[in-house]
């Protein structure tokens, strides 16, 4: 999916859910060790918003899986060691 098509989905969104996708992509930017953008309640213009959208989604789209990713079965995944 292109980044450009995924703002747009995006800004199609409720503010709450917007809110979420905000969340979710600052935490997968965490996860990875990579710099989060500014959070939305800082931002002050339409302008800056649509460009943390636009990091987030450029960060998501970097960090997908290719190739042969991993597979686990349940049991695999509720291990405890």
């Amino acid at each position: 999916m292109q980044a450009e098509a995924l703002v747009e989905k995006i800004k199609s969104l409720p503010p709450e859910k917007i809110a979420e996708v905000e969340d979710f992509g600052e935490f997968l930017v965490q996860r990875v060790g990579g710099r989060a953008p500014e959070s939305s309640d800082s931002a002050k213009d339409e302008t800056q918003k649509a460009t943390m959208l636009r990091e987030i989604a450029e960060s998501m789209k970097a960090n997908t899986f290719t190739g042969n990713p991993p597979r686990f079965t349940r049991d695999e995944l509720h291990e405890r060691r």
